[in-house]
């Protein structure tokens, strides 16, 4: 009995699932119809009247897969019987010259089944041709549906008006057609399906060979940028063809490869790197956490070498930066002055691994045990990167990732949130959707089973769910359009990180009789780099400086870039609001109070905003791009010495 019910059950769905995609085919058949003048005018109707066929057939198709075929379903296939035979009238109509050159094209492709036997100079060319295309389709029809060829003759011959003979040319013709067409079980499942959106793909691969096909060329090198190809473009058109605009299924399909590429539990995608931070710390003080919840005038290490947006979400949600001076050649924060800056209302530790390059995180995870502190890993600049075999961003309790143009790989803006913890996930997730506590998706009510179950806060027993917030969040999603450029991205994310880490070998190879000026990039044992960009610094006492060295760079066509804030302590946003914060083990300070004197006790981070830069690594550089950078580099300190 329970199998029985089973099978009615799927046969059941399987119906609802057919009269969805016969709503489908029948749009696009109306959007083929309504479109007929365009494909006149684009001399394309060869490859619109294969698509009114196949459209017609597809909804008669489906409906074999139900043992009764719904009334519904059936008005639909009449309505498309309709369309296709007003189509067979204008097409009837059309230009005989126009037609001739279609049927001399199938010709050639395919002698037997499209129409060798029209005679090229025949007045009735156009007529037979059509004829043998509606053949070739009544014939499937009769057999599947117990409509006879002469009944569609004679309703075509009501609507045209017109005295139509559904025959080909000689008996020999006939018997070859039907001889072709017994070899298949079912034809049409044979034949290679052309649609609207076959045609859309065909369209897109046109335009981006035409537009974007040649390989490109660099007058001026930028530090960073994007390699996109056919790809990219066909899955961003597919996302837009869907219209359903929100996170949908390619969502779903980035969150579980980018989970599956790191080897994490749980992946979110979240609207920009920046975004990631916010949330992966916001998370952090959630009241669900209980005692290890973060709390206004909590401390959290971190770095003033590096981008803001690191620094932000401490500063946002009420917490004090305690700032820890950097390593010179690998630019990440130096691990052996951490434990000296941890007092007992330190937190969590917060850093970003330099450009791809990371920091010593056995020295942080053991600090982080023993005080009990959360860690997040700002990996924004550093997907793929690894750590003694692990994935960087993988190791501490939370890591984020941004998918900017410049960054490993794009989806124009985005990122995404990743942890092994479930509880820290649903929060995550909380704060990207609104605060609410509802963790369905969207479009699948009550999957928790308890939407009108539960009471929460001060709400009455059985408030809906989905209208339930436990935290004061934020709207942090992206597009599906957004995500589908993911998709295409990460299957080509292991060429690009490959293709960077080349460049920074060349880099390294090139400049190394250098570094009686420059300091070149360190990697430390156990990491494996994912390079953002190559940094570089100038040595004291070297007979030029940086700015000169970066505008000799610029005005030579190659792209320069600072590490980011320099001293993020030197900003206006810290220098011209009223802001707390910590130097290693210092008092409280406060930025209103800044002098000097402060900022010496960050010597390393004074150095990397007086003389490091960095140049590009990103994949769509090749060999003479780098050489190029290269040998400015060389042009300029032998200029010097």
């Amino acid at each position: 009995k329970m199998i029985n019910k089973c099978k009615i059950t799927t046969q059941t769905e399987m119906a609802k699932q057919n009269t969805k995609q016969v709503d489908l085919a029948l749009r696009e058949l109306n959007a083929a119809r309504n479109g007929f003048d365009i494909f006149v005018n684009r001399k394309d109707i060869e490859s619109y009247i294969d698509n009114v066929e196949n459209k017609c057939i597809k909804i008669i198709e489906l409906s074999r897969y139900t043992r009764e075929i719904p009334e519904e379903v059936m008005d639909k296939i009449e309505k498309a019987s309709e369309i296709f035979d007003e189509m067979y009238i204008i097409f009837t109509d059309y230009t005989l010259k126009e037609t001739k050159k279609v049927a001399k094209e199938h010709r050639d492709k395919d002698p037997i089944l499209f129409g060798a036997f029209i005679d090229k100079d025949s007045d009735d060319s156009k007529k037979i041709y059509v004829e043998n295309r509606l053949f070739f389709i009544a014939d499937w029809v009769e057999e599947r549906c117990d409509l006879t060829l002469e009944e569609i003759v004679k309703d075509v011959k009501g609507k045209s008006g017109k005295d139509i003979t559904y025959k080909v040319t000689t008996p020999k013709d006939e018997e070859e057609i039907k001889k072709y067409l017994s070899s298949f079980s079912n034809p049409i499942e044979d034949m290679e399906p052309t649609n609207i959106f076959d045609k859309v793909k065909e369209a897109v691969k046109a335009y981006y060979k035409e537009v974007f096909g040649e390989k490109r060329t660099f007058d001026y090198i930028p530090p960073s940028g994007k390699l996109l190809g056919e790809e990219e473009l066909m899955n961003m058109i597919d996302a837009s063809l869907d219209m359903w605009l929100t996170a949908g299924r390619f969502n779903k399909e980035f969150e579980q490869k980018f989970a599956k590429y790191l080897g994490v539990k749980y992946a979110l995608s979240t609207n920009s790197g920046s975004s990631a931070n916010l949330l992966a710390f916001s998370a952090l003080t959630s009241h669900k956490l209980g005692s290890k919840r973060l709390k206004k005038g909590d401390e959290v290490i971190s770095v003033a070498a590096g981008f803001p947006t690191t620094i932000n979400p401490i500063i946002q949600n009420g917490m004090v930066p305690v700032f820890v001076d950097c390593e010179i050649g690998t630019y990440n924060i130096d691990a052996d002055l951490i434990e000296d800056a941890i007092t007992d209302k330190t937190r969590a530790i917060f850093l970003a691994h330099t450009l791809g390059n990371s920091y010593d995180l056995d020295k942080i995870m053991r600090l982080a045990k023993k005080y009990n502190l959360w860690v997040i890993e700002d990996s924004c600049d550093a997907l793929g990167g690894e750590y003694k075999c692990q994935k960087i961003g993988t190791i501490g309790h939370i890591g984020t990732f941004s998918f900017y143009p410049a960054h490993h790989l794009t989806m124009g803006e985005g990122g995404a949130v990743v942890t092994n913890d479930a509880q820290l996930y649903k929060i995550i997730m909380s704060f990207r959707d609104w605060g609410r506590d509802c963790c369905c998706p969207p479009g699948n009510d009550g999957v928790c089973g308890k939407r009108f179950s539960q009471q929460l806060g001060n709400l009455p027993y059985g408030y809906d769910h989905k209208y339930t917030y436990s935290h004061v969040g934020y709207n942090l999603k992206i597009t599906d359009w957004q995500a589908a450029l993911g998709c295409s991205q990460i299957d080509k994310l292991d060429g690009f990180l490959e293709k960077r880490k080349n460049n920074a070998e060349l880099l390294t190879r090139l400049l190394s009789d250098m570094q009686d000026c420059l300091i070149l990039p360190v990697i430390k044992d156990g990491v494996k780099p994912s390079w953002f960009g190559y940094l570089i610094s100038v040595k004291e006492g070297a007979p030029f400086t940086k700015q000169e060295l970066v505008e000799y760079l610029e005005n030579n066509g190659i792209g320069t870039r600072q590490l980011f804030a320099g001293n993020i302590l030197r900003q206006p946003m810290i220098v011209d609001y009223d802001i707390n914060f910590k130097v290693g083990n210092s008092k409280l300070m406060n930025s209103r109070d800044l002098t000097e004197e402060t900022y010496k006790m960050l010597p390393n981070t004074e150095f990397i905003m007086n003389n490091t830069f960095w140049v590009g690594t990103f994949p769509a550089l090749g060999e003479k791009e780098i050489t190029k950078i290269a040998n400015t580099i060389k042009e300029f300190v032998k200029s010097k010495m």
